[in-house]
C-alpha cells in the first residue's frame, strides 16, 4: 500500500531523514518508535506531502507521491492526526469534523455517512456538536482530532504521538480505539514514544534512531530486540550528557 525508498529529507538543507525505507500494506499497523528528534514526525511529513524529500520516493496503492501536492495527497486516501491534535478552538465539534470532509463536501450523502459513522465510533461527541473545541478535555480533543481525519474515509491513518499530553486513563481508551478492528480496510501507522502499549496493537515495527530505521520487523519481535533499548539507551545517554536531537 505505502512504500517510501531511500527517503532523504529535512528542513533548510539539514538532514533529518537519512535513506529511510519503510512499507505498510493493507489492513496493516505499523509503529515508529524512537525518541524525540529522530525523525518520526519528518517521516509522516513527508508521507502527506507537507515535506518534499531531498531524494528518494514515496508511493502509495501505486502512485508516486514524491512531488504531489497536499490536498492531493489527502484526495488519495491518506488522512493524519498531527502531533498536538490541533483542532480548531474556536469552531464547533461539529465544524471541526465537517472540516474533515472538505475535499468530499460536494458529496453530502458521504459526508452525512462519515458523520454518523464517525459518532458511532465516538458516542460522546455527538453529546457536544455544539460545543467549541477549546472547551473540550484534553482526551476529547484527541478523539475529535481522531474523528476530523475519519471524515475523509482515509485508507491509511496516520497518528503522530497520539498519547502525548494524555493522561494514562485517556492514553489506555484511545489505544483500545486503535487496537479495535472497527474498519478492516484501513491501514494505520502510528509513531510514539509509547513502546509497549504500541506495540501491543500493531503487527510490524520500525525503530528509528539518528534519521533512520535501525530496526525493523514483526511487533512482537522488535518488543525484545537490543536495537529497541540501545535506541532509546543511546537517546537517553545523550541528554544526560548535553547533546542535542
Amino acid at each position: 500500500m505505502l512504500e517510501l525508498t531511500d527517503v532523504t529529507a529535512g528542513y533548510d538543507g539539514s538532514v533529518v531523514l537519512n535513506g529511510v525505507n519503510l512499507k505498510v500494506g493493507a489492513r496493516d499497523k505499523v509503529a515508529l518508535l524512537g525518541g524525540n528528534g529522530v525523525g518520526k514526525t519528518t517521516t509522516m511529513l513527508v508521507i502527506t506531502g507537507l515535506l518534499r524529500p531531498y531524494s528518494g520516493r514515496v508511493m502509495f496503492e501505486g502512485h508516486d507521491l514524491t512531488k504531489v501536492p497536499p490536498h492531493k495527497i489527502a484526495g488519495c486516501g491518506i488522512a493524519m492526526v498531527p502531533e498536538g491534535r490541533r483542532i480548531f478552538p474556536a469552531m464547533t465539534v461539529l465544524e471541526n469534523l465537517q472540516i474533515g470532509s472538505y475535499l468530499r463536501r460536494k458529496d453530502t450523502g458521504f459526508v452525512s455517512r462519515s458523520l454518523d459513522r464517525v459518532l458511532t465510533i465516538f458516542p460522546g461527541l455527538g453529546q457536544q456538536l455544539s460545543q467549541r473545541g477549546a472547551t473540550l478535555s484534553g482526551g476529547q480533543q484527541q478523539m475529535l482530532a481522531v474523528g476530523r481525519a475519519l471524515m475523509s474515509g482515509p485508507r491509511l491513518l496516520l497518528l503522530d504521538e497520539p498519547s502525548l499530553g494524555l493522561a494514562p486513563i485517556i492514553v489506555a481508551e484511545v489505544f483500545k480505539f486503535l487496537e479495535s478492528n472497527w474498519d478492516e480496510n484501513l491501514s494505520i501507522l502510528i509513531a510514539e514514544q509509547n513502546v509497549q502499549m504500541t506495540l501491543q496493537i500493531c503487527n510490524h515495527g520500525y525503530v528509528f534512531q539518528r534519521g533512520r530505521a535501525v530496526v525493523e520487523g514483526p511487533a512482537d519481535k522488535i518488543k525484545d530486540s537490543p536495537g529497541l533499548h540501545t535506541a532509546y539507551l543511546g537517546q537517553r545517554r545523550q541528554k544526560e550528557a548535553g547533546g542535542t536531537q
